[in-house]
């Protein structure tokens, strides 16, 4: 991941996504890869991660990430909370 990140545990969760993203997701009896059971990969979770933390960060009263979460563009491009 080449973005500069201002907070360490905001760089390991973003590595941490970027490495998990790449793997495969099991669901029932196989994995991703089509060897049996339901195909997904870890894109088809990402709008439910985003409402959860969005819906999260509204529950806890943290308007600055909510702000940032609802800001349009790639995240390189994005202001980040101060």
């Amino acid at each position: 991941m080449s973005a500069v990140v201002a907070d360490p545990r905001a760089e390991r969760l973003a590595n941490l996504w970027s490495r998990l993203s790449a793997q495969h997701v099991t669901l029932g009896a196989g994995c991703g890869c089509m060897v049996g059971g339901v195909s997904v990969s870890l894109e088809d979770f990402e709008l439910d991660i985003a409402d959860y933390l969005w819906a999260e960060g509204e529950r806890q009263g943290q308007t600055a990430v909510v702000a940032w979460l609802l800001q349009p563009g790639p995240i390189e491009q994005q202001v980040k909370p101060g």
